[in-house]
């Protein structure tokens, strides 16, 4: 990406993503952003973090843990 960024204007860098369905654990992203009017000598840099846990994973669990307490308290179908 290219293009003219100068003292006093607001700038927004965004990026979007979409976990896959077997995505799981720890994502981090390292951003590194050179600017300056006449030259690149100013450096901003970031680094983000995000945990991403399956929603299919906690249903699962969830689902498990309702057929474990029905189970133990012997619950049958009619």
């Amino acid at each position: 990406m290219t293009g003219g960024v100068y003292p006093g204007d607001n700038y927004y860098l965004m990026t979007q993503w979409t976990p896959g369905i077997l995505d799981f654990g720890m994502y981090s992203a390292d951003t590194t952003i050179h600017y300056g009017r006449d030259n690149q000598n100013n450096t901003l840099t970031t680094h983000n973090e995000i945990f991403v846990f399956p929603l299919w994973l906690i249903i699962l669990a969830l689902l498990i843990l309702l057929i474990y307490i029905l189970k133990k308290k012997e619950v049958s179908s009619p």
